[in-house]
């Protein structure tokens, strides 16, 4: 890898492919089997979940047909959240809490979007599956990228730090690769978080018009 400096030998035991494919596809598979877990706690515990689902209907799909949105607000409070993650996740992986943090991560994540999905599925069939999808898409296609260029550079610094790296932690983490890697995530992270509030808002309203008066 260009612009790599010490601990050259890691990076070679690394391999090129594990380090471009390996995390994503180990994270892609953890994800989408918390996914579909999410799906059937949803499915098999609709009945009991149905009191939650026409609280969140009220106090939070209701109110977006007819609030005026503070998108400017919204997109602060979005970046806000997305770096304080971000940063976090970074952090960890200069512990040896790293690999345990990012497992968490991935299985809270995708476990919460198979049970929000499955909830509005279940209760509201095709409508509801349109509601998820306006929900949690359009940020998506920027937020999951930026996940996975933390996800495979800070497993690289997390193995770093697991091998005794003398480097102290602002030094590693400064090196090569690692500063491209996290302005990526956080330029990635900043846009989804524009297209959360602005365009992602929206389109959940036109939805949510679409679920109330159709």
């Amino acid at each position: 890898m260009r612009g790599w400096k010490g601990d050259g030998s890691d990076m070679a035991n690394h391999g090129s492919h594990a380090g471009k494919f390996g995390e994503a596809q180990y994270a892609a598979g953890i994800g989408g089997a918390a996914f579909l877990s999410g799906l059937l706690a949803a499915w098999l515990g609709k009945e009991w979940m149905r009191e939650g689902i026409a609280v969140l209907s009220e106090e939070y799909f209701a109110p977006i047909l007819v609030m005026e949105f503070d998108y400017l607000g919204m997109f602060l409070y979005s970046l806000r959240k997305n770096m304080k993650r971000l940063v976090l996740y970074w952090m960890a992986q200069l512990t040896v809490f790293g690999l345990p943090y990012t497992v968490w991560v991935i299985v809270y994540t995708g476990a919460a979007g198979g049970l929000f999905a499955g909830m509005m599925a279940a209760e509201y069939g095709g409508k509801g599956i349109l509601i998820s999808a306006a929900y949690l898409l359009p940020q998506a296609f920027f937020y999951v990228p930026a996940a996975m260029i933390s996800l495979s550079w800070g497993y690289r610094l997390n193995r770093e730090t697991k091998n005794g790296s003398k480097i102290p932690a602002a030094g590693r983490i400064l090196k090569a690769g690692y500063v491209q890697a996290l302005c990526r995530a956080f330029g990635l992270l900043a846009v989804g978080a524009a297209v959360e509030a602005f365009a992602g808002s929206l389109l959940l309203r036109k939805v949510l018009e679409l679920f109330y008066v159709g």
